[in-house]
């Protein structure tokens, strides 16, 4: 059998080939609406005009969009590029999957032999000698026509995902242009910001295969990866199906692992993994006595070979192996890991993987944006923190794998998160701002400030750490620096920690408090923190004020005395 890394490792050979289709698909979308720059300057012309005439955005909108597309050479334009994206976009898919399908066929070989390998030298421990059959050979060959059918399919329903409905690919330019179109009349960009603000919604979405019966919709090279990770899984089962039939058993072992999903059925896999089930579905009376349960139908329970929603399905990472009545020792459940608690937040081991998951493709996003012309290198720099920090207080492994986008620079290492600074870490850079005007710290960084109260009648104040991070100490410094004592900026500790009032803040800042303090031989000066509520707690503004806003939110009967 192959092992998950193994399997990891050989799919992603695969993505680099879809991420070529991908950046081609975009970039040509992007050349074809620079190029045809002129209609939305027209746009732009024509919605200012409207504008004069006291029309409303909307009404300035649909009036724009009905007078392009009623223009003769506008039509031809969408038409002609239309033509020759399509063009071009099937010329590019045909090479993918050609491509695709000769080196797909290398892996299945490669895997195959691994697989079968990997089988021997385990049964060679256990007395038993496998030969290699004519069967094996067959099933190669039946595993690289699947790999190949799924790949055609994948790449015969391309789209991307924007808001609403996914689009084909086919249809991509006409919703692009109409979408700059759009923008402009809106008033919100010029043309040259509408057609760059499109580029970008392109390079976010990415291009995606697109179940539209169910409206699902993945990355084109995660879906290929997920296509060949499957195919191989598919034939190791195969394999081992093979395995069990030329050691005259009739029993195979469903292996397990921490964090399978549950559903109903077959879909239920933490409900089947780790078993013994019989392929015919015969009784076992005397194997079941001894292993302590009923064995059961490999077919009824699993859904293999026949449900994608079973094992060996879709996505399953669980695979089989022979089991050899009287003989075998079952191999001990997987137990699945305890939940895990992250920036306040309790993961299941199945949730955390998920949002792993979520920050992987954020971070793949932001690095195609990067590709596309706009500089995301803050926010890149920023997403990786997120995930490593997250991938460490998790017990998660890092998949730099999944980070990868072609043409962005490769990770070979694993990513480090920055450690947090704590108290003493930011009077010092207090003192190396009002001493040597200096920012001695990232945008990255974050200071442990100490611990909020702990209030039962007020949720966020649960007497979870506060930091500040980098970019929000930079951005109160360059505000307020020069109007505050280096004293009343290191005052944010005991404003946060021992605040006098607080007041709601959510109407502004989601999940969020703003704290008030008094500051020292100040009759009616009061030190202002807001900090928002993400797990810990996080201030997002600090600065120094007079009393009136105090006087203000206590008449409105939204100012609280934390010591009442």
């Amino acid at each position: 059998m192959l092992s998950d890394y193994q399997k990891e490792q050989l799919s992603a050979e695969m993505v680099p080939m879809f991420q070529d289709l991908e950046q081609d698909t975009i970039q040509d979308i992007a050349r074809r609406l620079r190029k045809s720059k002129r209609w939305t300057e027209s746009a732009e012309l024509q919605a200012k005009a409207l504008e004069s005439l006291g029309y409303s955005p909307s009404q300035i909108q649909a009036r724009v969009l009905d007078k392009l597309h009623a223009d003769k050479d506008f039509i031809d334009m969408l038409n002609e590029n239309t033509l020759e994206h399509k063009k071009l976009v099937r010329e590019r898919i045909r090479e993918t999957v050609d491509s695709a399908q000769a080196h797909g066929d290398k892996i299945i070989g490669r895997a195959g032999d691994m697989s079968f390998a990997d089988d021997v030298a385990f049964w060679k421990t256990k007395g038993q000698h496998l030969k290699s059959s004519p069967a094996l050979k067959q099933i190669s060959s039946e595993s690289s026509k699947r790999l190949e059918h799924e790949l055609k399919s994948l790449t015969h329903s391309t789209g991307f995902k924007f808001t609403g409905a996914p689009i084909p690919v086919e249809k991509a330019f006409n919703h692009s242009m109409d979408k700059a179109v759009i923008n402009v009349a809106s008033g919100a960009f010029s043309s040259e910001q509408a057609v760059e603000q499109v580029v970008s919604d392109l390079e976010k979405s990415g291009l995606r295969y697109v179940n539209y019966a169910s409206g699902v919709t993945r990355g084109i090279d995660v879906a290929a990866h997920l296509a060949v990770r499957t195919t191989l899984n598919q034939m190791a089962a195969d394999i081992s199906m093979s395995n069990a039939e030329q050691l005259g058993t009739d029993l195979v072992e469903v292996s397990s692992h921490g964090g399978a999903r549950s559903g109903d059925g077959h879909a239920n896999h933490a409900g089947w993994q780790g078993k013994v089930y019989s392929i015919s579905g015969k009784a076992h009376p005397k194997e079941s006595k001894r292993l302590g349960y009923k064995i059961l139908s490999l077919e009824a329970v699993t859904g293999y070979p026949h449900d994608p929603a079973g094992l060996c399905g879709y996505n399953c990472k669980h695979t089989f192996y022979p089991f050899i009545e009287g003989i075998s020792d079952p191999t001990p459940i997987e137990k699945e890991p305890e939940p895990v608690k992250v920036n306040g937040k309790t993961y299941t081991h199945y949730q955390a993987t998920q949002y792993q998951r979520r920050l992987e493709r954020e971070l793949r996003e932001f690095k195609r944006q990067h590709l596309g012309g706009q500089n995301m290198t803050a926010a890149i720099t920023a997403k990786e923190q997120q995930y490593a920090r997250f991938c460490e207080k998790a017990g998660l492994k890092q998949n730099l794998n999944r980070l990868y986008v072609k043409g962005y620079k490769r990770d070979f290492e694993y990513i480090n998160p920055f450690e947090d600074k704590n108290i003493d870490d930011f009077r010092n850079i207090i003192s190396d701002f009002y001493n040597k005007n200096i920012f001695n710290f990232s945008d990255f960084d974050r200071f442990n400030l100490g611990k909020l109260p702990a209030m039962k009648e007020v949720p966020f104040m649960d007497g979870s750490n506060i930091f500040i991070e980098g970019k929000s100490l930079k951005r109160i410094l360059n505000k307020h620096g020069h109007e505050m004592t280096r004293e009343e900026i290191l005052f944010i500790e005991d404003s946060v920690k021992f605040p006098s009032y607080y007041a709601d803040n959510s109407k502004r800042h989601k999940n969020s408090l703003m704290l008030f303090k008094k500051l020292p031989d100040k009759k009616t000066r009061y030190a202002e923190c807001i900090f928002v509520k993400r797990g810990d707690g996080y201030v997002i503004h600090y600065h120094k004020m007079n009393d009136r806003k105090l006087r203000k939110l206590k008449k409105e009967e939204s100012l609280f005395d934390i010591n009442k």
